[in-house]
């Protein structure tokens, strides 16, 4: 009987995951050399690299927006390339014939005129920047799955809300997204004559408030330092409003508060800011994934996982308003100036 060479056998189907446990093993194990052919796992290509985390764990990977994430306007999907492009109205004046970019509504008389305009619109481009999280796990986590599971998903969800809120309120814009207190359209009111350094007043909330766009004062928040937070409470008295569950913080006067400890330092430009956050624009991409190194820290018995994620993000509004009837500029965003 002659020899003869068998058909190569046809790849199982990938196995599925039963939890991110197994996931987390199964990327390990490829890394190690212990992979094997129809292990589940999507690689991916080019600079992202790593594997892509399947849809039905990537909850687990994906925190939980904070107070101050709740606020802004999110969108989240498949969106192809490393850009978001929207069309919006360029409004910087209430003025007739320039309100929303320069469209008009006119009483016209029987036989009348209209006179006739053309609206002005801006390209929006949100850029979706690579958010890393690298989180070092002990070899010996991996004889105790639940526990590298916990440890790494608690990880990865707390270190990325930190960056995420950074983002939207200081980011640069330059390889992040671009922060509330770094935009063109941030107004900055005055301390109150003769103002205690480091301190804050009602008087300066007011004038805050004062600065607002009308149609932002019913959607907005504010945001504070914790010790602005603590000194806010000091002086407004029966302004404040015991916490709820839409204003978990509690309210001064109809705004809820958040606290948030990446505003700058009390007495500082952004230590309280009065924000309409639906005004912010996060475009998150909702594949994620993850890869795994035994090589970073050897001599010290560890591994390293490494979670991307594209997202990006910018204010909607890119300057103040000036007001119907002119006077002082309005936004959507209002910072206390620095108190010194």
């Amino acid at each position: 009987m002659r020899n003869r060479t068998l058909p190569p056998r046809p790849l199982a189907p990938p196995a599925p995951h039963r939890s991110p446990s197994e996931f987390l093993a199964a990327v390990r194990a490829q890394r190690l050399g212990q992979g094997r052919a129809g292990d589940g796992l999507q690689r991916g290509v080019g600079s992202d690299g790593g594997f892509l985390v399947p849809e039905t764990f990537a909850y687990v990977f994906t925190p939980r927006p904070s107070v101050l994430e709740q606020g802004v306007t999110t969108w989240t999907g498949a969106v192809k390339g490393d850009q978001v492009h929207l069309t919006v109205l360029d409004e910087r004046d209430r003025a007739p014939g320039q309100r929303l970019g320069g469209a008009v509504a006119q009483w016209v008389s029987e036989g009348g005129t209209f006179a006739a305009s053309t609206a002005k619109v801006r390209r929006v481009t949100v850029g979706r920047d690579k958010l890393l999280t690298i989180i070092y796990t002990g070899e010996e986590l991996f004889e105790d799955t639940g526990v590298l599971e916990q440890h790494v998903t608690a990880t990865v969800t707390a270190e990325q809300q930190c960056r995420r809120d950074t983002a939207i309120l200081t980011g640069s814009g330059v390889g992040e997204p671009l922060g509330i207190l770094n935009s063109g359209a941030l107004v900055t009111v005055a301390a109150d004559a003769g103002q205690t350094a480091g301190s804050i007043t009602m008087a300066n909330i007011s004038n805050a408030v004062r600065r607002l766009l009308p149609w932002c004062i019913p959607r907005a928040s504010i945001i504070c330092h914790p010790d602005a937070y603590g000194a806010l409470l000091q002086v407004a008295g029966s302004a404040y409003s015991a916490p709820t569950a839409e204003a978990p913080y509690g309210r001064l006067w109809a705004f809820p508060l958040i606290p948030c400890e990446y505003c700058p330092p009390l007495g500082t430009v952004g230590d309280v800011v009065v924000a309409d956050l639906t005004d912010y624009l996060l475009v998150v991409k909702s594949e994620q994934r993850l890869d795994y190194s035994p090589d970073v820290r050897f001599l010290n018995g560890e591994g390293v996982f490494r979670l991307s994620q594209r997202i990006g993000g910018q204010p909607l509004t890119r300057s103040a308003t000036t007001p119907f009837g002119g006077g002082a500029a309005r936004s959507p965003y209002v910072a206390v100036a620095t108190r010194a």
